[in-house]
């Protein structure tokens, strides 16, 4: 198996050549994952790993696609035409809800596909779409539409998985009466080593885009040049992670029911932020047999956007606090970066046919508990369906079109054909120098005049640090390369915490 870099946007992702793909014609409920699951030799061994689904048609699946211990590719066929569409049939007789689509247990590779959570009942699923659940996998989704999971879109269940997602788009995720769910991502206590989440556009959301789940410590999450607009409650909460690089992203109406949980207020015991990261890691925490002793994150948070409509703030009781007032927990604030605006005003995008007046009864619906379960509001968050052609592009001359670190606009730069993100190349930073580059043995790093760090990470191109120097105080500095096979690396440059910069590095 050959494995090729696929470059996105400056990103090399894990893309391999898994062999002759096999194209799955349409056909009766349940030829896609019959297909799929039974794919195998009379030894026993995969006949194909990559599947080729025809656009424009609906593949409905009876059965979760599970991958156990095998690569598995599903892609769209070449050309133009609407994504394949793959949806789940209903629940198994006896049961109440559709299996997940992919159950991931082995390295998954998921392009230009549209994954409905809805079964043909329609039910909404209760399961993850895409679940993470084995140990030291890669889960790749590029160029796809995710369309609703009562709970969440990708959920990482595994220890050391990578996942990287790009130009995708999620909507209509969540139950505005099932508030813990409903976010695109989520850990459930697992250590991530890498999560990439970049050039992704996420539209109404009852909670926030992510959620760590438990206690224990995750990896790197970078989360960059995205779109994400009508989140219910928070934005997103990172827990207790190594490294945060949230950058460049355009966030509205993020936090529009306020600060209750399931509609009441009371049932919360701390303050609520729209944004949220654990940075009490000085404390030893005993899970069973383990202990786990965490550490302050390193955090980049800079050339964000923030905007809250104040009319649909209005549609808040008094009790909630509206709007931008308390958008960053304390731990948070004092690490935050530059140029982060938040602004208390409405946003248009070129075409969002979103009117104010459509957030009243959603979150009316979210305040009006009752006792009986069967009262409780369905699912009111459709504000618009699968055949959507929305442009969530912007006017030029609104700040934030030229507000990213590049200068171009914030936010999904694919409503924005024009712009090009940076490649790794050009946002190198020519504050300090490393040399000899090429190397061998060891690199000498030196610092421009006026610059100061304290930490050096060197990292393989899926994230993964590889050597960290810490403590530093002077201005120049040897790093020996042993341990470092011959490949591309990044020597990345922090300074109280913060991101300063990157120089790409080729060990030979």
């Amino acid at each position: 198996m050959s494995l090729m870099a696929f470059n996105i946007n400056g990103q090399d992702y894990p893309w391999p050549d898994l062999g002759e793909a096999m194209i799955i014609e349409p056909g009766a409920p349940g030829v896609i994952n019959e297909t799929i699951n039974n794919d195998t030799l009379a030894d026993g061994s995969r006949a194909h790993n990559h599947y080729i689904l025809r656009r424009g048609a609906t593949y409905l699946y009876t059965f979760t696609i599970n991958n156990v211990g095998w690569p598995l590719m599903v892609t769209a066929e070449e050309g133009d035409g609407p994504k394949p569409i793959i949806r789940a049939l209903g629940p198994p007789a006896g049961e109440n809800e559709a299996e997940r689509a992919f159950l991931c247990q082995g390295n998954t590779y998921l392009k230009d596909l549209h994954i409905i959570g809805w079964d043909m009942t329609p039910y909404p699923t209760d399961n993850a779409t895409i679940r993470l659940g084995a140990d030291s996998i890669t889960v790749v989704n590029l160029n796809c539409f995710l369309e609703f999971n009562r709970q969440n879109i990708w959920r990482i269940n595994n220890n050391d998985g990578i996942l990287y997602i790009e130009n995708c788009v999620v909507y209509n995720q969540g139950q505005a009466h099932d508030i813990p769910n409903g976010q695109p991502l989520n850990w459930r206590g697992s250590y991530s080593p890498l999560v990439h989440f970049r050039n992704n556009t996420v539209v109404n959301c009852t909670q926030g885009l992510n959620y760590q789940y438990g206690d224990k410590e995750s990896g790197k999450t970078i989360i960059d040049h995205n779109t994400l607009v009508n989140f219910g409650y928070q934005g997103g909460d990172f827990g207790r992670h190594d490294t945060v690089i949230f950058t460049n992203n355009l966030c509205v109406n993020v936090g529009i029911l306020g600060d209750a949980w399931n509609g009441d207020r009371s049932r919360f015991a701390e303050g609520w932020f729209l944004f949220a990261i654990d940075t009490a890691w000085s404390e030893v925490i005993t899970d069973e047999d383990t202990a786990y002793e965490y550490k302050e994150p390193v955090l980049q948070w800079e050339n964000n956007h923030y905007y809250t409509d104040p009319a649909v703030a209005a549609f808040l009781p008094d009790s909630t606090n509206k709007a931008s007032l308390i958008m960053f927990d304390e731990q948070l604030t004092d690490l935050i970066g530059e140029n982060n605006e938040v602004v208390d005003e409405g946003f248009s995008f070129t075409d969002f046919p979103v009117m104010v007046e459509m957030y009243q009864d959603f979150i009316e619906d979210y305040y009006n508990i009752v006792d009986v379960p069967s009262q409780l509001p369905g699912f009111d968050w459709q504000w618009f369906d699968r055949d959507f052609d929305l442009d969530f592009s912007y006017s030029e001359s609104h700040p934030a079109y030229s507000a990213a670190a590049d200068g171009g606009p914030l936010g999904d730069r694919n409503w924005f054909p024009d712009w090009t993100p940076l490649s790794v190349e050009e946002i190198e930073t020519t504050h300090f120098k490393v040399y000899p580059n090429p190397a061998s043995n060891f690199i000498h790093i030196s610092l421009d005049e006026g610059q100061s760090i304290n930490r050096i990470v060197i990292s393989n191109i899926l994230g993964q640090e590889m050597k960290s120097v810490n403590d530093i105080t002077d201005k120049a500095l040897t790093i020996s390369t042993s341990g470092l096979v011959q490949g591309v690396y990044f020597v990345n440059y922090y300074n109280n915490k913060h991101y300063i910069g990157t120089n790409k590095l080729l060990i030979k």
